[in-house]
């Protein structure tokens, strides 16, 4: 019985987690991008936002973008100022 419980619990840890990855996004920044793509664009390694006040837009002021498990993404090599 113990054993029964234990496969189900781990069946839908499994499930669960694999959901909730495969819902993750990435975002991507570069000092050769452009603030004025979408959120959408940005998704997309060859459109990116350029700068960090973008991202401290979604991060402040209620604006609900990032969700646990989205990665946000930058550029080796940038410097990015601010």
């Amino acid at each position: 019985m113990r054993s029964v419980i234990f496969t189900r619990a781990i069946l839908f840890l499994i499930l669960f987690s694999t959901f909730f990855s495969a819902n993750a996004r990435t975002y991507y920044f570069s000092t050769s991008g452009n603030d004025s793509y979408t959120t959408t664009e940005a998704q997309n390694p060859a459109t990116p936002w350029k700068s960090l006040v973008k991202l401290n837009y979604y991060l402040t002021n209620s604006h609900y973008l990032f969700v646990a498990g989205d990665t946000i993404a930058f550029k080796r090599g940038d410097v990015f100022a601010n």
